[in-house]
């Protein structure tokens, strides 16, 4: 009842004075098939012990009744008690209507919690495309900060919601998404452009990735490693870059799909809404859909898109996300082995090509050859 609350349309209050209820009887009465689970309690004790009147509690057990959680039977002048006899029965308020639903709220409950596991993970993956857009965006006033297209983009960008907490809905989630997603197509159609212009053409599968190489670097092997992930936190734009350094040129994005383990496919086919070819936007939003199904919690992923950049992450997330099946040392702790990552990343030792050329090497055992056609 008190996860369901909110579904359930019960206001605090309310619950609080049904909870009462419910610990005034005894609990053996809830498993006996052949008793009655009854609250005896009169109303104005209950109403002293809850600080609210008489009067308020009554429309509180009327509601209660209305909504179908208990039955109220009294004798004379509202008496509630239990009479003992050939034909025992207990006056006062019975929580049969409650007992019954019981396993409806169990299911009830369990969609529930879906359900907010499903708009986290809306929310990581919206959250991880604004990421993405305000490093493209910074990218596009570095090059022609005066460009109408520049302005009309920092200026939508204004008109978003400042944290995606305050998206509570699924609906109104997607619609953002989709609006997200399409200003990063383009701002990255404009760089493209301006780039050209300038006689640098852009690279649309070097992905702008951020990458030191000031130190000797480690590949992402399938080894379990660092601490257990954290709780889960509010997921939230983050304002802090990611490290400095040199762009590292990767597979394409159709290479990437091929490395992508069979869970992680289905949720880019998903973003591809029929698309021919892959794009990068489309492995960093299936990246953050993987996160909870992976049990990382949103506070590594949140750690993960600060310190590395979202699509740095979102490989991160497919390179541990396809080693789970490792032959020799699976993954078996996705969470912690995110933030060794990080760590490895803010040292300037983690070496992403190495990561990939590992994996495609397990996945098709010619590394070396591709590796020479796609580095």
């Amino acid at each position: 009842m008190i996860d369901l609350r909110r579904v359930l349309h019960i206001s605090p209050a309310r619950l609080e004075a049904l909870l009462a209820m419910i610990r005034r009887t005894r609990p053996s009465d809830w498993t006996d098939p052949g008793t009655d689970a009854v609250c005896f309690a009169q109303q104005q004790q209950l109403a002293g012990e809850l600080g609210k009147t008489p009067r308020a509690l009554r429309y509180d057990e009327a509601a209660l009744v209305q909504a179908g959680f208990i039955a109220r039977f009294t004798i004379g002048n509202g008496r509630r008690c239990a009479l003992a006899g050939p034909l025992p029965a207990k006056y006062g308020l019975s929580f049969a209507p409650l007992i019954r639903r019981i396993r409806h709220l169990l299911e009830l409950r369990e969609l529930w919690q879906r359900e907010r596991v499903r708009i986290r993970a809306e929310r990581l993956t919206c959250s991880a495309l604004r990421q993405q857009f305000r490093l493209l965006l910074g990218r596009l006033q570095d090059t022609d900060a005066h460009h109408p297209g520049v302005i009309r983009l920092a200026e939508l960008r204004r008109t978003w919601p400042r944290r995606m907490d305050s998206l509570h809905s699924s609906g109104d989630i997607e619609r953002h998404r989709q609006e997200v997603e399409g200003a990063l197509r383009q701002a990255s159609d404009l760089l493209a452009q301006l780039q050209e212009s300038s006689g640098e053409p852009e690279n649309l599968f070097r992905l702008h990735l951020q990458d030191s190489t000031a130190k000797p670097s480690e590949s992402c092997s399938g080894r379990e490693t660092g601490s257990p992930a954290a709780a889960d936190g509010a997921p939230d734009e983050s304002t802090e870059p990611p490290a400095r350094g040199a762009d590292l040129d990767l597979p394409s994005s159709g290479r990437l799909y091929d490395l992508a383990s069979d869970e992680m496919r289905l949720w880019i086919d998903g973003f591809r809404q029929g698309r021919d070819r892959t794009e990068p936007t489309d492995i960093l939003q299936a990246a953050a859909r993987r996160v909870p199904e992976l049990g990382i919690s949103q506070t590594a992923w949140r750690e993960a898109t600060d310190r590395m950049g979202p699509m740095r992450a979102a490989l991160a997330v497919l390179v541990i996300d396809a080693n789970r099946d490792h032959p020799v040392t699976p993954v078996k702790n996705p969470g912690g082995l995110l933030r060794a990552f990080t760590r490895l990343h803010v040292t300037g030792r983690l070496n992403m090509t190495g990561s990939l050329f590992g994996l495609m090497e397990r996945k098709s055992g010619q590394g070396r050859r591709l590796a020479a056609d796609y580095f």
